[in-house]
């Protein structure tokens, strides 16, 4: 017999405890999340996600980590590395570490990067691949992701859109890629809103995150210590200084500082608006690949390019508090105004971009007159100066001036206006 084998080993499958499931879309942009893997994983052995991923933490030695509350939750944050390890014990699948973002932790500061209050997905992806050969995209869970990067349509919230009446019981509602999980319609059907076209700025984060997605899902490493020259090169080439970039691109003045040392991680967010800034690929930056900037853009800012439902609460009740201290005090410094409404002025810098140009502009108006009052004030002084040191009999010289006035005469405003006095009065 043609290709037979006298090895038993390797003509017998191997047996795992759990079916050996292969995660679906690795090495591309639709790679699934570990949260999906685990749902079809116990879809397939007709158990909740719940009990399946408590069997797991019982099966992992020296456990590090509770029993989850709510697994959605705790699969869609980091997992702990024990889990994955027992997992893929259990399964045989190696792979299953690729469906996260944790070979990029090292590299990147994840916090916040990943969104688990809700979930999302794209209505097309959807119908194309119903259940069960239906997943969840690992990057659907990006929270800087609005947007479909083969379908070019807005990511949906996976949010019920029928009556309550027509909800299944509590007991039955369980989570499953691509199905409702309140009244169990394959595909979302019971939402029924129309893909909605994104934005070009959508569409490049959304691009620019899946070739991530898909390098990090073939196994690619990065070096932590390439990134800091890459972002050095984009800050340099595309500002003039650190500060005017870190104003420009909303967060603080530190936190670019640290990233541009190596000191600490940079965040995705930032790493992408730094990236969109100079029109260079986010996945050349992480392997030290760009030598200059290809063409400068304005920075996508997620501050801005949020809507206005995804910024925090307080944002809101803060803007009528910061209007009602300018028109007590059109002149107050951004220091004092943060600290009189109680945020620091990093906060400014991301959430109230408009007022940070207000105050710029009060500066440039009410400073050339702060330093002509002030000019006119030691004006008056040396005049009164010279007439109490001529009536003395005393010549107008600097050491007699600043026995008299208090002012050392060496350079700048002072001097000028000493000579002044001195040669025309």
């Amino acid at each position: 017999m043609s290709g037979a084998t006298n090895n038993l080993n390797d003509a017998t499958p191997t047996c795992t405890v759990l079916y050996s499931l292969a995660p679906k879309g690795l090495g591309t942009h639709e790679c699934e999340s570990l949260l999906s893997y685990v749902a079809r994983l116990a879809e397939a052995h007709r158990v909740s996600l719940a009990a399946l991923c408590e069997y797991v933490r019982q099966q992992t030695p020296s456990a590090g980590w509770r029993r989850w509350l709510n697994p959605v939750v705790g699969l869609s944050l980091r997992v702990p590395e024990a889990f994955i390890s027992t997992l893929i014990a259990l399964t045989g699948q190696s792979s299953i570490k690729l469906c996260s973002f944790d070979s990029l932790s090292n590299v990147v500061h994840l916090h916040k990067a990943q969104n688990f209050r809700s979930q999302r997905h794209c209505p097309m992806c959807v119908k194309r691949t119903r259940y069960p050969e239906g997943w969840h995209r690992l990057i659907w869970s990006i929270e800087i992701v609005q947007a479909c990067p083969e379908h070019k349509v807005l990511l949906v919230d996976s949010t019920c859109g029928a009556s309550h009446d027509e909800w299944v019981y509590q007991s039955d509602r369980a989570y499953t890629p691509g199905v409702c999980k309140n009244c169990r319609k394959p595909g979302f059907a019971c939402i029924g809103k129309a893909p909605q076209k994104a934005a070009a700025q959508q569409l490049w984060v959304a691009k620019e995150v899946g070739k991530l997605v898909q390098a990090i899902t073939r196994g690619e490493r990065f070096d932590a210590s390439r990134l800091p020259s890459g972002i050095s090169i984009i800050v340099k080439q595309r500002w003039k200084n650190t500060a005017e970039a870190a104003r420009e691109l909303g967060v603080a003045f530190s936190t670019l500082h640290l990233a541009l040392s190596g000191e600490a991680r940079i965040s995705l967010r930032l790493l992408v608006s730094l990236c969109s800034a100079g029109g260079v690929s986010v996945v050349s930056v992480l392997r030290g690949e760009v030598s200059s900037l290809l063409r400068k853009r304005e920075p996508i800012v997620f501050q801005r390019y949020f809507s206005k439902d995804k910024q925090p609460r307080r944002v809101s009740r803060l803007r009528s508090e910061i209007e009602r201290v300018l028109a007590r005090e059109p002149d107050v410094r951004l220091v004092r105004l943060a600290q009189m409404v109680g945020v620091d002025t990093s906060f400014f810098y991301r959430n109230f971009p408009d007022v940070i140009e207000h105050l710029r502009e009060m500066r440039k108006t009410e400073a050339p007159l702060k330093r002509w009052r002030a000019n006119l004030k030691l004006a008056r002084r040396f005049l009164a100066a010279k007439r109490e040191l001529l009536s003395l009999g005393r010549e107008f010289s600097t050491v007699n001036v600043y026995n008299s006035v208090g002012v050392i005469v060496r350079s700048g405003v002072p001097l000028r206006l000493y000579l002044f006095v001195r040669e025309k009065l």
